[in-house]
């Protein structure tokens, strides 16, 4: 898989990459790891299926109504609606536990060594795609799902990759700014837009970038990359149907990336596909439901936990110092919900502490409001370090130390290796016990072995919709 070469912006480079061919051997990397990431999207939709968003938003688009085109999920079917509004669903879905894969970023001066969430909002568009191509009787193939998914995924990623860290800084969320561009990029791919009119729907993307980190613990953060699917969608079509977009909508001073930073992108070299982000740096599989800055802290509080063989009635008190790259993002003090409490330190230790497990079961309201849970919350803070800052923000640093009522302080350094990462991956067998566990309660785990399974084998199935059947079960 070669970029396409020879083009002289950002925005002509980025039409021609996804009106390119770009097949995928069985045994290429990148679909090795699209596969994964199709599969670990796909079980976080189920799991959020769960969240209240869910009943709001299918409730919502059954009473709009429209085109019959793809199935709503949940409960065993429902009616079909029209592909934008279960774009809007499927990319919330799998975006509301904060439970999706990261991007991995390669530049030192971006925030935590991460970016954004790419696989949901690009996935959740091409869910939908596949169900409105079913239903008009000229299916989305694996193959061409899988190539699609890597075209969006690698749009998006590079695109925040290449802009200046004042994006996130000054308060916009990187799913919402990039995914629906990445979303758009790969439904252009899915239905084979030429350049010209890849160009036309890129610009549409670009001109409904928007989404603010001070959502952070509401449900419409989940949406973001609901919108940014929907808006995949939609530019798609709008651009089929001739409405046209500024093709050069990513250069210049009123391009995309500088209006949000106020600097140009720096491509650093670099060009689409060379090499394709998914692989190199790769994505991160999150191995807790939650914000992606506290799971190194949780690892080092459960390490600790196993290793002295202690239980919650032994910590007096947890402290936890931090660089501002997390306390900043992570800035709740306290949760009453479970949605602060994925961007709340002491509401997520007080989980590891009390179950040794931060799961479906620990983000439920009656928990949360259990004295037990409150009790322990209130023994953990988190303090920001200035010591901390100094090694610069490109890594997710802390230190924890327990002082226990014994009269014992043990101190640990979390490990900034991230697990589910590059460089501490998810072995198949991980990734299928994740899968279980987000889609318990809805797949057993024979039929998440089969989905698995099915999945490994995308590239020979003819019609991608069937991925749409898991989540119909209710």
């Amino acid at each position: 898989m070669s970029a396409v070469a020879g083009e002289t912006t950002l925005s002509a480079n980025m039409a021609g990459f996804v009106a390119a061919d770009h097949p995928a051997a069985l045994d290429d990397p990148l679909c090795k790891v699209s596969k994964r990431a199709v599969l670990d999207t796909l079980g976080v939709m189920i799991s959020g299926l769960n969240d209240p968003v869910a009943d709001i938003l299918i409730a919502d688009a059954k009473e709009q109504g429209g085109l019959a085109e793809v199935p709503l999920p949940g409960g065993n079917g429902g009616p079909r609606v029209p592909a934008r509004a279960a774009a809007l669903i499927f990319g919330t879905l799998g975006h509301v536990d904060d439970w999706d894969d990261t991007q991995i970023s390669v530049n030192p001066e971006h925030r935590y060594g991460l970016l954004m969430h790419p696989s949901a909002p690009v996935l959740g568009a091409l869910l939908a795609l596949a169900g409105r191509h079913a239903s008009q009787g000229h299916p989305l193939s694996g193959a061409r799902l899988l190539q699609s998914y890597a075209v969006g995924v690698e749009i998006c990623c590079k695109l925040s990759e290449w802009s200046a860290p004042a994006v996130y800084e000054r308060g916009f969320q990187s799913t919402a700014v990039w995914g629906g561009v990445g979303a758009a990029a790969a439904c252009a791919h899915a239905v084979g837009l030429d350049r010209d009119t890849a160009a036309q729907a890129l610009g549409i993307a670009a001109t409904r970038s928007a989404g603010l980190r001070t959502q952070y613990g509401t449900r419409i953060k989940a949406m973001h990359a609901g919108f940014a699917a929907q808006a995949g969608v939609l530019a798609v079509d709008l651009a089929q149907r001739g409405i046209d977009a500024n093709r050069d909508s990513f250069d210049g001073n009123w391009g995309l990336p500088t209006v949000l930073s106020g600097a140009a992108p720096q491509t650093g070299g670099t060009a689409f596909g060379s090499p394709w982000s998914a692989v190199d740096p790769g994505l991160s599989i999150k191995p807790y439901p939650s914000g992606i800055l506290t799971h190194q802290t949780m690892d080092a509080l459960l390490d600790l936990m196993i290793e002295h063989d202690l239980g919650a009635e032994d910590i007096a008190k947890i402290t936890v110092k931090a660089g501002r790259n997390i306390t900043q993002a992570i800035h709740y003090p306290r949760a009453a919900t479970p949605l602060e409490a994925k961007f709340c330190m002491p509401a997520l230790l007080a989980m590891i502490a009390l179950a040794r497990r931060a799961g479906a079961a620990e983000f439920r309201q009656d928990f949360i409001d259990s004295d037990e849970f409150q009790d322990m919350q209130a023994r953990i803070a988190l303090i920001h370090d200035p010591d901390i800052d100094a090694q610069g923000f490109g890594t997710i640093r802390s230190c924890l130390t327990l002082r226990l009522h014994d009269g014992r302080s043990i101190t640990r350094e979390a490990d900034p290796r991230y697990r589910g990462g590059p460089e501490r991956p998810f072995s198949n067998e991980d990734l299928l016990c994740k899968l279980q566990a987000a889609a318990s309660g809805r797949l057993g785990p024979p039929q998440c072995r089969v989905l698995a399974e099915r999945v490994g084998a995308l590239v020979a199935e003819p019609d991608a919709s069937f991925l749409l059947e898991y989540l119909a079960i209710g």
